[in-house]
């Protein structure tokens, strides 16, 4: 009765504790990253849950695999790490084989970015300025902030178990879980503005241009105009506005005052375009085929994670199939997949596109993969055929699916 008793009471001051410490997260000044908000991820565990996260990213996403571009970005990725407020734990830095223009970082320190995001970059300094807002976010744990916030908000007491010795077995998924969704669904705007000035800082350190982090936003925000599908994923989970690019330009010229860093900074303001050029430029997916392969990309990461809507959006309204299936069908057979499955693996490898005036056609092959929920596999591949439609520039729109199973 006395230890029942106790162990309330311990659960009442944790409770007591727990809105001082969410509330004080937004008031924190945007250049130096308060860690001590972060008290029920311990940095050990943020980091187990990251090297999960990146199994989960390297399983949705391949890996490219071109050794001169992967040595390219981790060099300058080691060199921001080292420059960061949080340099003691181990960065990987990889590229993926995707033409959606994305980036993004697990807990701990694995930090991913897209060929797609590689074409709309001019330079080394930009490349650097994407990477360093990564880098940003594993500086200040925002994700274990999001994995703390969102524990205690969906398991409740059960979570504050663990912060008292409880034995919970299903703890590190219900975070992996959280922080996948995390990574793909978003940060808060307070944690997309830090990231943003202290990539910028990192930039400062390292001797790039700060203003490296400009011309990346801006290029985004110039796809989005062009070709809305293709920053599709990236404008999903890293939401930008123009008054967040004036929020980095108010910002940059205060770095080199408030720093509180200690380190001499090279001050050399590299652009490295020549480098960039050489080496990650001939990697980048640019408009083109791209366009159609990106709208491939977002119906296959729709149908994976079970985001109808993105799925939607791929397909045209005239949307119908060499059995006459309509859209409507279409998203009433994904609804009856999705409301049987427990996961969902979907690749396509070897995309050829070829894109013509008001459409195009694109073809690869396909592994689908359904773990459904009473614990059966279903597995397909072959090849998969796809036709396009141009409505207005810039926006492609299947109009059919043909599959052939091997």
């Amino acid at each position: 009765m006395r230890k029942n008793m106790i162990k309330t009471f311990k659960l009442l001051f944790v409770v007591l504790l727990l809105t001082p410490f969410t509330s004080s997260c937004s008031q924190r000044d945007q250049l130096q990253p308060v860690e001590t908000n972060v008290w029920l991820v311990s940095e050990k565990r943020e980091i187990a849950i990251g090297e999960e996260v990146a199994k989960e990213v390297e399983r949705e996403y391949s890996v490219y695999q071109d050794a001169e571009l992967t040595a390219y970005v981790d060099r300058i990725g080691q060199v921001l790490a080292r420059n960061s407020d949080r340099p003691h734990i181990q960065y990987k830095f990889k590229v993926l084989d995707s033409p959606i223009a994305n980036a993004f970082a697990t807990p701990g320190g694995h930090v991913y970015i897209t060929r797609g995001i590689l074409g709309i970059l001019d330079d080394e300094a930009e490349l650097a300025g994407v990477v360093g807002h990564e880098v940003g976010h594993v500086a200040a744990r925002h994700s274990a902030k999001q994995i703390q916030n969102a524990t205690l908000t969906q398991i409740g007491f059960t979570a504050l178990a663990l912060v008292l010795g409880d034995k919970v077995n299903d703890d590190m998924w219900n975070a992996v879980g959280i922080s996948t969704n995390l990574i793909f669904l978003g940060y808060s705007r307070g944690d997309e503005d830090q990231a943003d000035i202290l990539g910028a800082k990192y930039l400062y350190r390292s001797g790039y241009d700060p203003n490296g982090m400009i011309g990346a936003m801006e290029g985004i925000l110039e796809l989005e105009k062009r070709n809305p599908m293709k920053a599709e994923q990236f404008l999903q989970s890293h939401p930008l506005t123009k008054d967040r690019v004036e929020h980095i330009k108010s910002w940059i010229p205060r770095i080199q005052k408030e720093d509180v860093w200690g380190g001499i900074p090279p001050g050399t303001n590299i652009r490295g375009v020549e480098s960039f050029q050489r080496i990650a430029a001939p990697h980048a997916q640019y408009q083109g085929g791209e366009e159609m392969a990106a709208v491939i990309e977002n119906l296959r990461i729709g149908v994976m994670r079970g985001q109808k809507d993105l799925v939607e959006r791929s397909l045209d309204d005239n949307y119908r199939d060499d059995n006459g299936k309509t859209k409507s069908d279409y998203m009433s057979e994904l609804s009856s997949l999705l409301s049987q499955a427990k996961r969902i693996t979907y690749k396509f490898s070897n995309i050829e596109t070829e894109p013509r005036r008001t459409g195009g056609v694109a073809k690869c092959d396909y592994q689908f993969e359904v773990l459904k929920t009473n614990g059966t596999v279903t597995k397909e591949n072959g090849r998969i055929y796809f036709e396009f439609v141009k409505p207005e520039p810039f926006v492609w729109k299947i109009t059919s699916i043909r599959k052939v199973v091997s």
